[in-house]
């Protein structure tokens, strides 16, 4: 066989065996995965990380972004509690979307190292680690919060944080008050070391905590299966 048959050859090999994972993934399109293609993903993933709001970076995608914007109209929630401010863009377009459909919405977010300052009356930053909670101000934010209640877990992603999360907040959570545990779908992504992340705490929080919460799959399915990457990270 001369050099540009065998080149045919491993060409086509390639090609049958991209097909057939091709086939593989869109037959699982179910559980932890997205119906959302590897590669535009990671495409989306990239312009989501170069993301700006009024000047600070945002870190969302458009997918969860439009979610979100639903949400927040149709929920009307009185109190958003964030956890991860990060740079505090999503704090800022969490308040703006309240002032948007105006509700009176106080919003409090929180980092372990807080460097943000809040620029409006109804937006706050405050200190707090999310393995221990019940150590910052947010009980004292919780016991006097109006309702319903928005939280956004979008912490270190790891599975202890995220299950810490979801532990402590179930001893506040009413009926008509809603979670977002984000990132569900590190390992769609290929980013590992997580514990098994927020998809692998939701599954231990789901089983501790019986048919007390549901998966919200209107949400998590709205643009496809799990076109979020707050992968069954919707629950109500």
């Amino acid at each position: 066989m001369g050099f540009v048959e065998s080149v045919r050859g491993f060409s086509n090999s390639v090609s049958r065996t991209s097909k057939k994972w091709t086939t593989i993934v869109r037959a699982n399109v179910s559980g932890d995965r997205t119906a959302i293609p590897l590669a535009l993903l990671e495409s989306i993933q990239a312009g989501t990380l170069a993301y700006r709001y009024r000047g600070r970076i945002l870190e969302k995608n458009p997918f969860d972004l439009a979610l979100y914007a639903l949400l927040i109209s149709t929920l009307r929630p009185r109190t958003i509690i964030e956890l991860g401010s990060r740079y505090g863009g999503s704090a800022e377009w969490f308040a703006d979307q309240a002032l948007v459909n105006n509700i009176d919405t106080q919003v409090f977010s929180f980092d372990i190292n807080q460097t943000n300052e809040a620029t409006r009356p109804n937006l706050h930053f405050g200190s707090a680690d999310i393995h221990q909670l019940e150590l910052s101000s947010l009980p004292e934010v919780l016991a006097t919060a109006e309702r319903p209640l928005l939280i956004s877990e979008d912490g270190p992603h790891t599975f202890s944080g995220s299950l810490a999360a979801l532990r402590f907040f179930d001893n506040h959570m009413m009926p008509g008050d809603y979670m977002v545990i984000e990132d569900g779908n590190l390992t769609n992504l290929g980013y590992w070391g997580f514990g098994g992340g927020p998809t692998k705490a939701l599954k231990v929080f789901f089983s501790e905590t019986k048919n007390s919460y549901r998966v919200d799959r209107e949400y998590c399915d709205f643009y496809g299966k799990n076109a979020t990457w707050n992968v069954n990270g919707w629950i109500t």
